[in-house]
């Protein structure tokens, strides 16, 4: 897995798709940790490390 990530929401995609793509990516144990855009359209996650 990849340490960083980036999510982007597409051009029609609905809002509840955008928030399930990172809630699908939060449970795998990532993180949001930089939003960015007019309405959040792109979402830096970071990998948690559980050491």
């Amino acid at each position: 897995m990849e340490k960083y990530i980036i999510i982007r929401a597409k051009a029609f995609q609905s809002l509840d798709k955008f928030q399930k793509s990172i809630n699908d990516q939060a449970a795998k144990g990532y993180k949001a940790i930089s939003i960015c855009g007019p309405s959040g359209t792109h979402v830096l996650m970071e990998k948690i490390s559980h050491s």
